[in-house]
């Protein structure tokens, strides 16, 4: 009898040859160290992004212990999935994020299209979290952020 604890509520999952695909406890999918090694190695990103809660903290040791590059991202207090949505909808608008021409970009089009009433919000949770963390960092501006004015440089005199 094989066994292994399940990521999500930590009870213990015993079973026969195979691996189920789902914990009986809490209904998590299972094993989602494989699922997501096996999607870092498919898309090959720089880093990866998980939310710094619940199971994602557990999560985020697992697979830094399996090499994958994972940065924990904590949305700030007080703000839901709409006032985040809100939050990045201006660089949308202005331009400054562009959709290429594939497949998955339409999946998250769609996703974002549909929210807050679609099925889904996975996909728009995700996409709100990367552009705040890119904004936070530098990589993101809006036309109308204030430009930080630079510094005078300051003389000194040595002995």
């Amino acid at each position: 009898m094989n066994s292994e604890f399940c990521m999500q509520c930590g009870s213990k999952v015993e079973f026969g040859l195979k691996a189920p695909n789902f914990c009986p406890s809490c209904g998590s999918k299972f094993n989602d160290k494989k699922v997501a090694y096996d999607q870092w190695k498919y898309w090959n990103p720089d880093t990866v992004i998980i939310e710094g809660k619940a199971s994602g903290l557990p999560l985020t040791y697992e697979l830094r212990k399996m090499g994958i590059p994972v940065i924990n991202y904590t949305p700030s207090k007080g703000n839901d999935k709409h006032a985040r949505v809100n939050a990045v909808a201006p660089l949308f608008e202005s331009g400054q994020i562009w959709a290429p021409d594939d497949k998955f970009a339409e999946e998250v089009i769609e996703e974002c299209a549909a929210f807050p009433y679609g099925d889904n919000d996975d996909l728009v949770d995700s996409m709100t979290q990367a552009v705040m963390r890119f904004r936070q960092g530098g990589f993101i501006m809006h036309p109308e952020d204030e430009k930080d004015q630079a510094q005078a440089k300051k003389t000194y005199n040595y002995y």
